[in-house]
């Protein structure tokens, strides 16, 4: 699959601008995190930890209100900032790669890519080029403290889902990111969805991605700790 020429990168501030798009079927707002938000927004920690973001639909969220649709909404707190970055509906590695300017600076960078990759549309898709990818995503973004996260359980393509993942967690361990795996108490023996937890057997429910949140929240700040010192 050809990668996209990734274009100059442009000023960091540049990155504020959110380059997103609003899961569709997630426009319910929990009222859970909005508040958590919303408290953050108003009682900024002295010293948060700030991270950035690259993904896919899983991951896109509103840029009037990140607690709109994703996890992300109930991973920004009081203590862990969301600093911005690119998530888009249907993205692949390569999509992601070619929106890097759109990824602002950040303590910590979270990333949570792939699925899309091995659409059939992608037939000539390896999964040597989708890791050569995210290295290029992490290195691109310079930003040297990384959380790469396990990708969601997928009802159509299991076992495509867990070979990815494991090789996933094998790189995360190569070179030296923090891995989570937030998906244990939704996923199926099989690699799918439990019942009842996902509408269409590729998204999580409003209320598994607020528990995915706060995985995610937990390693941003594991992470930070370990390496920033804080």
């Amino acid at each position: 699959m050809p990668r996209p020429t990734t274009p100059r990168r442009l000023p960091r501030a540049v990155g504020l601008v959110l380059a997103v798009l609003l899961l569709a079927g997630c426009a319910s707002v929990s009222t859970a995190a909005e508040n958590a938000l919303g408290r953050a927004s108003e009682h900024p920690d002295p010293s948060p930890v700030t991270f950035a973001v690259v993904g896919d639909s899983i991951t896109a969220w509103s840029t009037l209100d990140p607690a709109l649709s994703s996890w992300v909404g109930t991973a920004h707190s009081a203590k862990v900032l969301l600093a911005g970055g690119w998530a888009v509906s249907g993205a692949t590695t390569s999509d992601m790669l070619g929106g890097i300017d759109a990824v602002p600076d950040a303590d910590v960078l979270v990333v949570m890519a792939g699925t899309n990759d091995f659409l059939p549309n992608y037939p000539d898709w390896t999964l040597s080029g989708s890791l050569e990818r995210i290295t290029e995503i992490v290195e691109e973004t310079g930003i040297h403290h990384v959380v790469l996260s396990a990708i969601a359980p997928n009802d159509f393509r299991q076992e495509r889902t867990e070979e990815f993942n494991i090789a996933l967690q094998g790189l995360a361990a190569r070179e030296g990111w923090t891995w989570v795996d937030p998906w244990p108490f939704v996923r199926a023996s099989d690699g799918g969805y439990v019942d009842g937890v996902s509408a269409d057997g590729i998204h999580p429910s409003k209320q598994v991605e607020m528990r995915v949140g706060a995985t995610l929240r937990t390693a941003i700040l594991d992470s930070a700790r370990e390496r920033l010192g804080r």
